[in-house]
């Protein structure tokens, strides 16, 4: 049973708080937005001590934002509704310093809800598949003109190009200094050019 404090308030500003104000709560569910995960996954990632982590885990789950099946963490209908929640603090966390020191994450999951919406915000993209090796961290971006996903470590979907790239090329496309040469095509020529036009048109900067 949870022992949070809540604030006892109508506002639902508040009630939203009750549920993932705690610390470490909105982080869990940024990583899950990159698909299921088990738990050493999300505590690598995080470097989250266990007893943290279980407590936020069974929180969020009583709460309808989670739910676990076959050994992993996944998010329900009500916990993919704070996809623009997380991105809207994300937007908001670029006008304050960064950390001097900053931890590094233990993988790069936190990388696919930022980017997922970086190309959903985006106007005619291509129908592709495509596999993304980050710094040999996988990613699939299933891309429609009504759809798009990011997953990460799923490579159960044949992609119609490979592209190996950095963190440090995805974080110059993040403030707008895109450059496609900082992709590496190594399969799926093709329809390479679709995938780097659909980049740069979604990290353009107005």
């Amino acid at each position: 049973m949870s022992t949070r404090r809540g604030y006892q308030l109508l506002c639902p500003i508040a009630r939203t708080l009750d549920r993932v104000g705690d610390r470490w709560s909105l982080l869990i569910l940024r990583d899950l937005h990159a698909g299921p995960a088990r738990f050493t996954d999300l505590q690598e990632g995080l470097g989250l001590a266990s007893n943290l982590l279980t407590s936020r885990l069974r929180d969020l789950t009583d709460d309808g934002l989670v739910s676990r099946a076959d050994q992993a963490y996944e998010l329900t209908p009500l916990g993919r509704r704070t996809d623009r929640l997380l991105w809207e603090l994300a937007q908001l966390g670029l006008e304050f310093d960064a950390d001097p020191e900053p931890r590094p994450a233990g993988n790069l999951r936190n990388v696919a809800l930022p980017l997922r919406i970086r190309l959903e915000d985006t106007d005619n993209r291509p129908e592709l598949t495509a596999l993304l090796d980050v710094d040999g961290e996988h990613f699939t971006i299933v891309s429609s003109p009504d759809h798009v996903e990011v997953l990460y470590n799923d490579d159960s979907l044949d992609a119609d190009v490979t592209v190996r790239t950095s963190i440090e090329a995805l974080l110059d496309f993040g403030s707008g200094d895109a450059s496609p040469e900082a992709f590496h095509i190594t399969d799926g020529e093709d329809r390479a050019a679709a995938l780097v036009d659909l980049f740069s048109r979604a990290f353009a900067v107005d």
